[in-house]
């Protein structure tokens, strides 16, 4: 239930500023990167009982990104790995977007 719930309130709002976004002016090559940040008051969704509106906040930043030119020395990243890992690894603390 929630699931469905939170993918709509996502697509929802990404269909409100996606058009915004692809009508500004790019350059050659850049990307549109695109966050979605769902966030809420966990005390209040064992009382929300039909309407998940009223605990859950859906925020979206649209920036550009020139993505590195693959091949190109120089362009690579260094990356050191240590430790086990985050338990839910496809979530991000994202606080930068308040």
């Amino acid at each position: 239930m929630w699931e469905s719930t939170i993918k709509s309130l996502v697509n929802e709002t990404v269909n409100k500023v996606l058009p915004v976004a692809l009508r500004e002016t790019r350059n050659e090559g850049e990307e549109l990167a695109v966050t979605a940040l769902v966030t809420g008051n966990t005390e209040n969704l064992s009382e929300v009982k039909g309407n998940v509106y009223e605990a859950l906040d859906v925020h979206v930043h649209v920036g550009s990104h020139v993505p590195h030119v693959f091949g190109v020395k120089g362009n690579g990243a260094r990356v050191a790995v240590v430790g086990p890992g985050r338990d839910i690894a496809e979530a991000k603390y994202s606080d930068w977007v308040r």
